[in-house]
């Protein structure tokens, strides 16, 4: 219960009780989360509720904006980059460029922050339309970069990395395993294909928009036979895709 001062006379300070409006079991529940797991203390529960909500429950502001967790995914994408970015370098000061680029490559994947969203337990806080998280992984990931927008704009950078490297990275991500994995599919059906003089190459079959976003669809041919294809929100990602898949085969 907090109180507001409503007179003072002859230095006597008289105070009414406030009460405030009975909390959302929502609220109080990501409260609790954040606070055991990233030992974060917030006035800006809101933000962070934003950060869980899909485009496709979220509302519609006045202005016509929908109040989706997607440009906190945008703005937790960078700060990731750059704080993994700081931890690659300082963590192997002997590699190459080319090496430190790789670290990050594997450890901003899709696929990793998949990963990392569901072992800080994200899942339960995602609200959309469908289900839970577990029915479409990069809800899961998307999440992830979202809570880390909502965090650097409530605690700034400093606290965000500090969240970032001691919280989830130090206990999450072995750096011998990330060294050891190999991600791109694409260089890996190359090779392939290079052994057995094949010929590998890619076509676009289809681009659509939904929702605001683009989708590409990418065949993947060898020897100008289609083998598979697949879709994603880049012609890059839909062939790393699509040859993941085949790979898997």
């Amino acid at each position: 219960m907090d109180t507001i001062q409503v007179l003072s006379l002859k230095n006597t300070t008289i105070r009414i009780p406030f009460f405030h409006k009975k909390v959302d079991p929502k609220y109080l529940e990501l409260t609790q989360f954040l606070s055991s797991e990233f030992s974060i203390s917030t006035r800006k529960i809101e933000l962070y509720v934003q950060a869980f909500e899909h485009k496709s429950v979220a509302i519609t502001n006045i202005k016509g904006v929908k109040l989706s967790n997607e440009r906190l995914e945008f703005l937790g994408d960078a700060v990731i980059s750059s704080v993994v970015a700081e931890y690659i370098y300082l963590s192997y000061p002997q590699e190459s460029e080319g090496f430190l680029t790789q670290m990050r490559a594997r450890i901003v994947s899709r696929e990793s922050l998949n990963r990392l969203g569901k072992r800080v337990n994200l899942t339960p806080y995602i609200h959309f339309k469908g289900g839970n998280g577990n029915k479409n992984t990069s809800i899961v990931g998307n999440a992830f970069e979202s809570l880390i927008g909502a965090i650097y704009l409530d605690k700034g950078y400093d606290k965000t990395k500090d969240i970032l490297v001691n919280k989830i990275f130090k206990k999450h991500i072995d750096l011998k395993v990330v060294e050891s994995t190999n991600t791109d599919y694409k260089s890996q059906l190359l090779i392939q294909c290079q052994k057995k003089h094949q010929r590998l190459t890619f076509k676009e079959l289809n681009k659509s928009k939904i929702e605001g976003e683009y989708f590409f669809t990418m065949g993947l041919y060898i020897d100008e036979v289609i083998k598979t294809k697949a879709t994603a929100k880049s012609k890059r990602k839909a062939e790393q895709k699509a040859s993941k898949e085949l790979l898997s085969v």
